[in-house]
C-alpha cells in the first residue's frame, strides 16, 4: 500500500494522508510521507471533532477509511462525515454497518454481488481483488540477481492463476497468486499502464 500515494496522477488528484498512529520511523511510513502532496498525523490530535474538522478544512471530496473495525481505528471521525464521499478500503474486507460509509473496494470473491443486501455500503469491485500490496516494490532485495547486487532482474508470470513466476529464465516454484498478481500490477504502474485513481 505504501506506493499508492506516489501513483496518482499529480495533474488530476490532490493526495492527503492523515495517520491515526505516531511516527514510527519505519521506511514505510517515511515513503507515505514523501510521495503524499499533505500528510497529517491525526495522533497528534486526540479530538475526534477536531480531526474531522481538520478533514474538512482540507477540502477532501474522497475520504478512504483503511482501517474499519481493527485495532487504532477511528470511526467516531467518519461518523462526524467530514468528506461528501466516504469509502471503506483494504484493512477491513467487510461491511462497516454504518450510514456514513458510502461504498466499500472490494472484489467479487470477497463480496459476492449476491450479498450486497448485507452491506450498509454500495459495492465498489476491483477486476482482480481488493487487496493490494507492495510485495516486488517493497522487498526488491528478494528479487537480486546471483551476484547480491542491487540490479533489478528480469520478471515474467508465467501463470498467475498457478502462481509461477520466471526470475532471469529460471522458474520458480508456486508463490501465492495475490502475490503474482500484485507483482503484475506494480510492473504495468511503474510501467504508466495502470492508473491508481481514488
Amino acid at each position: 500500500m505504501q506506493s499508492v500515494p506516489g501513483f496518482h496522477n499529480r495533474d488530476k488528484y490532490e493526495v492527503f494522508c492523515y495517520a491515526l498512529t505516531p511516527d514510527d520511523n519505519t521506511s514505510f511510513r517515511k515513503k507515505i510521507i514523501q510521495e503524499s502532496e499533505h500528510f497529517t498525523d491525526l495522533s497528534q490530535i486526540t479530538d475526534n471533532g477536531d480531526a474531522a474538522d481538520k478533514i474538512y478544512k482540507d477540502g477532501i471530496q474522497i475520504l478512504v477509511n483503511m482501517n474499519g473495525y481493527t485495532k487504532g481505528a477511528r470511526n467516531e471521525i467518519f461518523a462526524l462525515k467530514p468528506a461528501p464521499l466516504q469509502v471503506m478500503w483494504l484493512g477491513y474486507p467487510g461491511t462497516s454497518g454504518a450510514n456514513y460509509m458510502d461504498y466499500i473496494i472490494t472484489d467479487a470473491v470477497t463480496s459476492p454481488a449476491e450479498l450486497a443486501d448485507q452491506y450498509s455500503e454500495k459495492l465498489a469491485y476491483m477486476p482482480n481483488t481488493f487487496f493490494i500490496g507492495d510485495h516486488k516494490c517493497m522487498f526488491p532485495h528478494l528479487l537480486l540477481n546471483g551476484s547480491g547486487t542491487d540490479q533489478a532482474e528480469e520478471i515474467k508470470v508465467i501463470d498467475s492463476q498457478a502462481g509461477v513466476i520466471q526470475i532471469n529464465n529460471k522458474i520458480h516454484w508456486p508463490m501465492h497468486v495475490s502475490v503474482v498478481q500484485t507483482m503484475q500490477q506494480c510492473n504495468k504502474v511503474q510501467a504508466g499502464g495502470v492508473q491508481v485513481v481514488m
